[in-house]
């Protein structure tokens, strides 16, 4: 409701002190009209200007309304029984049935929230919606509880037109951020929170694992204590009961695992604590994990919070991961023996069978990725590859945990094998990908890919999945094309190069699947693009997963391999015409691949894109390497043999990149002839060595003495630095979501161990990577921290300074604190409520919101005790629109005269209208008709008896009464009475002039009009 009027900028009044001056500038301006209508004038221009002063204050009308919105928090996290989840749904539609106010506008809104809030639905003063099932829990993760988030994502959806009330139904157990600040900032903004605090039912139990605890470090064949603390928590208002259960204790070293101890066991309420002594027989990063499982269920509600972990690493000489391409194992046996006599260990990996997690790699001192491509395998079905979490776990234990990383060469390497465009390239030293077409030939592939209506889901998913993947592998000088076919062909990326991916992820995923299926004009179209192409390599993949219509694609096919051109097909699906498309693949030279997995299209793609990239391999028997520069790995070695083969690569430009040889072409491109180049990436070191160990191109080397000396020095220089861990000690905590990590330097009589600088990196669960400094807190001690709010594993790598050992160690948060069972946290909850909303009253606390069934005796959430919310509505455009039409009005006053007879005649009628009905007016016209006609033959008579001169106004006389027949028809029978032809001395025209005189002025007093106005109504 309006209430009163506000101006933002009210100092625009002053300018009311120019009246005066209009006043006066208007009488000069005005001075030729009449004395009114000038007044009139100048007062609408007075109007005019204060319209317009008003505008530039910008006027404004402030509203009071007497409207209530409640916003309801549902905490949807785990450590609400769902029992009590559910009943906050019914609470809240009980609530708002009862207490809401719909005559006058209450709005209610629901928020859902557990790691992060979500909007169930808005504020709306519409009937609730049904509250059956809670679609805005799809948004949320419920390990946590961020009430925090919640509120203020409550606060944002307030409107101001309407008091405010947030009502909390949680335990007040939040895990993410701090609602005190946020409660105290909505009270600040007038807003009341009412709490609900639910409690868990006491007939509940709960086992928690809280912790794991083992030695950080340990030396082979030392024994030492694994000890597990276990907690049985008695529920609020519960029964001490004691649980009975298993607990098993698992050890686990790369994809080895254990099962150390396994016992039955009772635990009464509190903590307990059980040991278990193990001892380690070789070097490796082991994983410790702790398991209880209850005998019943009723013993333990909840099963998130029943496994810890911890790490131990064992030092050992040096241990090496060395992955190999499955379809080729065994090429680089003699590598592996000669590291295994220099006292390694070595493990071999095919590409087939990877590592999952970073745990994985941490035995490992360097990984060797030895001439494997991104995917291998020969069908569709065998292909494997390296997933995109998997590269990244490489490069990241390297750039943040300080592993060595050595990438050897081959026909399946860099480039050649896919790896262009990857994490692995930013980690390497060289780019996988020549820019100069002079240099090398760049390639064309062309995609040819059903989009036919069976393409729907899953097959198009992949298919768009796939088509990027194989861009992505090739590189920027190299052209790309994808079309699209149904029943027509259709060019979704005309081929261009690959200089903007971006461009081709927008076009490839607007494919859609649907219309029939015809190849022939789909590879029609490709072949022909593939044409005006001017590339060294074309080859074409075809996809489809159905029965074609007629067509000679086979003979495209044909007709490309003979122009050099190379077709693969995919034959996705059992309906797939795998016969045809085996042809294709075999008249264009290519390979056919038949899979009813969609899954395995992307790494089909990916093993195909291979075939573009080949250019990048240069082999030219004899060819002698060259020295570039001193490299620390090259110390010692001379008289290095030939060698018959690399993969081109173009070093980085970056002052870190140390090239220690090349190769003797391509002459005027040393850039691209890099075979030996190293540097350094966060913590570790990343060396690349082009050419092969020993199996194709370098097969001479195997006879060379300096065979060992070189490939040993390569090694050592990018593993882990050895140094004396014995004089370290590290030790982690974990607590209010951060991690703690304490090194300790042992022998405190020792100069160095003070003052060290000291850094950390650690690799969150997420693959994020949180780097940190250690900071002196005392002699020989070291502290520093970094944030740990996702469960899982943390790897953590610390640098003690140049020359010295990198410490490694692992932290595992094995579940979220919204797991450990807690008592509801009332004291939050009333502090909450107790904030005093400005203008309002403090919050209530609901007891038994969820339970109980009477709502009489709840608090109603929609009372009123808040002040009124009020909202400033914008008056002033308004103002100046009334201001322009005052001006339209101003000039249209001064330059149009309006003449106002018609409205004298109008008025003349109503009047006779009102006097009588129209028998009178007949009467009346009867009597006028006899008058003229006696004063006609009174008027003939006496003609002849006046003179000549009388004659003209005679004649003028018996026009008179025609011209003025109207105003002869308002004369009284006694004004117009003639006796034959004079009356007191008076002729007819003399009277009938006198008549028509005084019918004027009658209509001019009854108009009431003043004279000094004549030559405005005239």
């Amino acid at each position: 409701m309006f209430s009163e009027i506000r101006f933002d900028n009210p100092w625009f009044f002053l300018l009311l002190l120019l009246i005066p001056l209009v006043i006066e500038l208007g009488r000069k301006s005005l001075s030729v009209m009449t004395r009114s209508r000038g007044a009139a004038a100048i007062l609408l221009r007075v109007f005019i200007l204060l319209l317009l002063i008003a505008a530039l204050a910008e006027t404004q009308t402030l509203q009071r309304h007497d409207r209530m919105t409640v916003i309801y928090l549902l905490d949807q996290s785990q450590s609400i029984p769902s029992d009590q989840r559910q009943a906050m749904v019914e609470y809240v539609v009980r609530e708002v049935s009862a207490h809401r106010r719909e005559e006058q506008g209450d709005r209610v809104g629901v928020i859902v929230f557990g790691d992060q809030p979500a909007i169930e639905f808005p504020p709306t003063d519409a009937p609730l919606p049904p509250l059956k099932r809670l679609a805005a829990l799809a948004l949320v993760e419920t390990d946590e509880t961020n009430l925090a988030g919640a509120m203020q994502l409550a606060q944002a959806s307030l409107q101001s037109d309407s008091a405010g009330r947030i009502v909390i139904v949680s335990d007040g157990n939040q895990t993410i951020g701090d609602a005190l600040p946020i409660a105290r900032s909505l009270a600040a903004s007038g807003v009341g929170i009412d709490v609900a605090p639910i409690f868990a039912s006491p007939s509940s139990a709960e086992v928690i694992v809280e912790k794991l605890t083992t030695p950080e470090t340990a030396r082979v064949g030392q024994t030492f204590q694994a000890s597990v603390v276990l907690t049985n928590e008695t529920p609020e208002d519960g029964q001490a009961r004691t649980a009975h259960g298993k607990l098993s204790l698992i050890r686990k070293a790369g994809v080895n695992e254990v099962v150390l101890a396994e016992q039955d066991i009772e635990l009464p309420p509190g903590k307990k604590v059980f040991a278990f002594e193990n001892v380690l027989n070789e070097a490796n990063f082991y994983t410790y994990r702790v398991r209880f499982t209850p005998r019943d269920q009723q013993d333990d509600l909840l099963t998130q919070n029943n496994e810890a972990t911890s790490f131990v690493n064992a030092h050992g000489k040096g241990r090496i991961l060395l992955i190999e391409d499955w379809e080729r194992a065994g090429q680089f046996d003699h590598l592996i023996q000669r590291m295994k006599a220099h006292e390694l260990e070595v493990d071999v990996q095919p590409s087939n069978q990877l590592f999952t997690s970073m745990a994985d790699l941490q035995p490992y001192d360097a990984v060797i990725l030895a001439d494997v491509p991104r995917a291998s395998g020969s069908s569709g079905e065998e292909i494997t590859s390296f997933s995109d979490r998997q590269i990244e776990l490489l490069v990241r234990n390297t750039q943040q945990l300080g592993c060595g990383l050595l990438i050897l060469g081959g026909p399946s390497s860099f480039g050649a094998g896919g790896w262009a465009n990857t994490k692995l390239e930013e980690a390497s030293p060289v780019r996988f990908t020549i820019r100069d077409a002079k240099v090398v030939p760049v390639g064309a592939l062309m995609l040819v890919l059903d989009k036919s209506g069976s393409m729907q889901g899953e097959k198009m998913q992949m298919t768009q999945g796939a088509a990027l993947a194989a861009i992505r592998a090739m590189g920027a000088a190299d052209f790309a094309g994808v079309i699209g076919f149904d029943s027509q062909a259709q060019r979704i990326v005309p081929i261009r190069k690959v200089d903007n991916p971006g461009m081709f992820v927008a076009q490839v995923r607007k494919l859609s699947a649907s219309g029939g299926t015809n190849m022939t004009p789909g590879v029609a179209l490709g072949f022909r693009d593939l044409q005006n192409v001017d590339a060294g390599v074309k080859h074409m993949i075809v996809l489809s997963d159905g029965q074609t219509e007629p067509g000679n694609v086979a003979q495209i096919a044909s007709d490309m391999k003979k122009m050099g051109m190379t077709v693969s097909a995919v034959a996705v699906g059992s309906d797939a015409d795998q016969k045809l498309m085996a042809t294709v693949a075999r008249n264009g030279g290519g390979k056919f691949y038949a899979v009813n997995n969609p899954k395995a299209i992307p790494r089909i793609f990916m093993r195909e894109a291979r075939r573009v990239a080949q250019p990048l391999v240069k082999e030219a028997p004899g060819m002698s390497p060259a020295l570039y520069s001193s490299h620390e790995i090259l110390q010692g070695v001379d008289g290095m043999p030939t060698f018959d083969g690399f993969v081109m690569t173009t070093i980085k430009d970056s002052p870190l990149v140390e090239v220690g040889l090349v190769a003797p072409i391509p002459e005027k491109h040393p850039e691209n002839a890099t075979l030996l180049a190293s540097w350094q990436y966060g913590l570790g070191r990343t060396v690349v060595f082009t050419s092969d160990a020993g199996a194709r191109w370098t097969n001479r080397w195997t006879e060379w003495e300096g065979y060992d000396k070189f490939f040993m020095q390569m090694l050592r220089y990018a593993m882990r630095p050895a140094g004396d861990q014995a004089d370290f000690a590290v030790a982690t905590e974990e607590a209010n979501g951060k991690v703690k990590v304490i090194v300790t330097a042992l022998d405190t009589a020792k100069e160095d161990t003070n003052f060290l600088t000291v850094v950390g990196a650690a690799v969150t669960p997420g693959m994020a990577a949180e780097n940190f400094s250690l900071t002196q807190t005392a002699p020989g001690r070291y502290e520093g921290s970094f944030p740990a709010r996702d469960s899982g594993s943390y790897f953590v790598s610390i640098a003690t300074g140049p020359g010295k050992p990198v410490l490694r160690t692992g932290v595992n948060i094995s579940y979220s604190a919204e797991f450990l069972r807690r008592p509801t946290n009332l004291h939050l909850l009333e502090q909450i409520a107790g904030n005093v909303p400005k203008g309002g009253e403090p919050g209530a606390v609901i007891n038994n919101a969820t339970s109980d069934a009477s709502v009489d005796a709840r608090v109603d959430t929609f009372r009123r005790g808040l002040s009124a919310a009020t909202s400033l509505q914008q008056a002033w455009p308004w103002v100046l629109v009334l201001a322009a039409a005052a001006f339209v009005g101003d000039v249209a006053f001064r330059r149009i005269t309006i003449g106002w007879e018609w409205l004298i005649a109008v008025r003349r009628w109503l009047g006779l209208k009102l006097q009588g009905d129209e028998s009178k007016d007949d009467d009346r016209l009867e009597r006028l008709r006899a008058t003229k006609q006696r004063a006609s033959a009174s008027y003939q008579a006496s003609a002849r008896f006046e003179s000549p001169e009388l004659a003209e106004p005679e004649a003028k006389s018996r026009v008179a009464p025609s011209l003025h027949e109207e105003d002869s028809q308002t004369l009284t029978e006694e004004e117009t009475q003639l006796s034959g032809g004079e009356s007191e001395g008076e002729d007819y025209v003399t009277r009938l002039l006198k008549a028509k005189r005084q019918a004027r002025e009658a209509a001019s007093e009854t108009s009431e009009h003043s004279p000094d106005d004549d030559d405005f109504f005239s």
